[in-house]
């Protein structure tokens, strides 16, 4: 994931600083065998790894957003994905939803209510948690989209 990283961002380089954009990225892939996610990660905020039995923790960015320098280089790390463990993927419409009073659902609730429904499925856990968020909000209009992807280790 890092090389394929490293080469979108050369390509996007010049049309992102052109338009003052800059895209943040995870990207991973799984080997079965070795129950192994080996992932990069450009910036992207909100990726969330549980293993089973421990709290919920952000996965650091190991690179800058797409964008930001031309020749940037992005790290490859590893997580197992055990059985029971989790890996949550998810837009920062997420932690950024924000009720009426402007308050946001935050990086904090959003982990907590990973470490609560962990013993369920991951199509579980990907609806409770957007049922949780829209709970939060309680109609308050949002500005950003909200993606997530749950997998789950099982035998």
């Amino acid at each position: 994931p890092g090389a394929a990283m490293a080469l979108a961002n050369r390509r996007l380089y010049d049309d992102l600083t052109g338009v003052d954009k800059l895209v943040t990225i995870f990207a991973a892939y799984y080997t079965p065998e070795t129950r192994s996610v080996i992932y990069a990660n450009a910036g992207h905020s909100v990726a969330i790894h549980k293993a089973a039995g421990e709290p919920a923790r952000i996965l650091e960015a190991t690179g800058m957003p797409l964008g930001i320098f031309d020749d940037a280089d992005y790290e490859e790390h590893v997580v197992r994905l055990d059985i029971g463990d989790l890996l949550v993927i998810c837009s920062d419409g997420f932690p950024e939803a924000s009720d009426v009073a402007e308050q946001m659902f935050g990086y904090d609730r959003l982990l907590h209510a990973i470490d609560d429904i962990a013993d369920r499925s991951a199509a579980e856990i990907g609806k409770y948690l957007s049922e949780a968020v829209a709970e939060f909000v309680m109609g308050h209009e949002q500005s950003d989209d909200q993606t997530i992807i749950v997998a789950k280790g099982k035998e």
